[in-house]
């Protein structure tokens, strides 16, 4: 990745991991709470991706998406600050034989695009930059698409009513604890300590104010949010 500014945030020191460590056990980790390949296919279902299109997702971890999207579009480029885990899509995509994506090695605030892209993509990952820097990623996502392009994020943004903060975590750790495990509610319970998680009306604020029009969003559990943006001249 390119030199930052001594000011800007260092997106690649996560919160509480070490994704180059943690790449070899990062799927089967989520795979204990979530099923990756059936939200994928929602996801893609919801873009309804062309032939000709590229596709960009930032923050592309394991590959599992990019590579789910490849096999729809033109292009597909994967981008994400973690070598270790990008070297695990890599082989993913030899082993697959898809070849019509790229991978880099940058991130939100540092990556380039070469030109602007059909379709934008953030899946759990804009959470671990705080709000301003969140921000300053969504501006330059307007700027990396086209005029009319779709944006699609699927993060942690909490919806639930936060008078009641205390009550909620602790019932949702409990029952994530009784149904997948210690060790999946012990990682839950990091990112809401450490990571970078919003509320739902700022998030909506900060993609309109960089330049997209939500065409459709979905809050679920109170916690996780999809949200379907058109971008707008």
């Amino acid at each position: 990745m390119k030199n930052i500014p001594i000011w800007q945030y260092d997106e690649s020191k996560h919160p509480g991991e070490d994704f180059d460590i943690e790449a070899e056990i990062y799927d089967d980790k989520v795979r204990k709470f979530r099923d990756i390949r059936k939200e994928n296919e929602e996801l893609l279902s919801i873009l309804n991706l062309q032939p000709d299109q590229i596709v960009l997702e930032i923050g592309a971890g394991t590959g599992e998406f990019a590579l789910a999207a490849a096999k729809q579009c033109l292009k597909a480029i994967a981008v994400d600050t973690s070598f270790g885990m990008l070297k695990l899509a890599e082989n993913k995509a030899r082993s697959m034989n898809i070849e019509n994506i790229e991978f880099i090695q940058s991130g939100f605030l540092t990556y380039d695009c070469k030109e602007p892209v059909d379709v934008a993509v953030s899946l759990m990952s804009l959470h671990y930059l705080p709000d301003f820097w969140k921000q300053i990623a969504l501006f330059r996502f307007s700027k990396m698409t086209k005029k009319g392009a779709t944006l699609l994020i699927k993060d942690s943004v909490y919806s639930f009513d936060i008078a009641n903060y205390v009550e909620f975590f602790n019932c949702g750790l409990s029952r994530m604890a009784s149904s997948v495990g210690t060790d999946s509610a012990d990682w839950a319970a990091s990112h809401i300590k450490e990571e970078h998680s919003t509320l739902n009306w700022i998030m909506e604020g900060m993609i309109k104010r960089a330049g997209f029009r939500i065409e459709k969003y979905d809050y679920m559990l109170g916690m996780y949010a999809t949200y379907l943006c058109t971008k707008v001249p």
